[in-house]
């Protein structure tokens, strides 16, 4: 049987309470960093997104042959190294 479903409900409202009194209020430097992580992190996904938009509308609006599955696989691959290797550069250059 699965550990959870064997848990009380009690049990279960016992941990979240726990866990909540052993949170705290981050201070303010603490605060800005997480509010900065957080909005270079969603203004990257959101420029991948728009940059994959732009890329398909231009596919879908040129006058060739359809494009096979397997290269918008290897283009998702690639940017995905891509990403991964700039997030890597960012850490490093970066790292306290």
């Amino acid at each position: 049987m699965l550990g959870v479903a064997t848990v009380g409900l009690s049990e279960f409202f016992k941990d979240v309470v726990r866990a909540v009194r052993l949170t705290q209020k981050p201070d303010k430097e603490e605060f800005k960093l997480t509010l900065r992580v957080v909005l270079i992190g969603m203004s990257i996904i959101g420029v991948l997104g728009f940059v994959f938009k732009m890329i398909g509308s231009a596919f879908q609006f040129s006058a060739g042959k359809p494009l096979p599955p397997e290269s918008g696989l290897a283009a998702l691959f690639i940017s995905m190294i891509v990403v991964l290797g700039f997030l890597f550069y960012i850490y490093r250059r970066y790292r306290v």
